[in-house]
């Protein structure tokens, strides 16, 4: 899975890395994170899923198209930014996109 990540230097918190698949979109701040996803096929009950460490923070069922992307934010307080992960997964459990900090990968 070849992918490309990009950062957005006028908003530090947000990380993206998209394949020819899907694009995946981790903003964080203020005690929140917010993930985004796009997919350019059909995917029926892909999953995103946002976990540090072994912790899932967000498991998430959502049928992917072209035409729909996926959002949600959620309450990561405790958590350390540097040490999350988000992966969207086709329902089979094959990897479309995925991002993780450098030091982790």
């Amino acid at each position: 899975m070849a992918s490309v990540m990009y950062r957005n230097s006028r908003l530090p918190g947000e990380l993206i890395n998209a394949t020819k698949e899907a694009m995946v979109n981790l903003e964080t701040g203020n005690g929140k994170g917010t993930v985004k996803a796009y997919t350019t096929a059909a995917y029926y009950s892909g999953k995103v899923i946002l976990k540090t460490g072994l912790k899932i923070l967000l498991d998430e069922t959502f049928d992917f198209t072209p035409a729909t992307s996926f959002e949600k934010t959620i309450d990561i307080q405790d958590t350390d930014p540097k040490m999350l992960e988000v992966e969207i997964l086709t329902s089979e459990g094959k990897k479309l996109v995925s991002w993780k900090p450098e030091s982790q990968a």
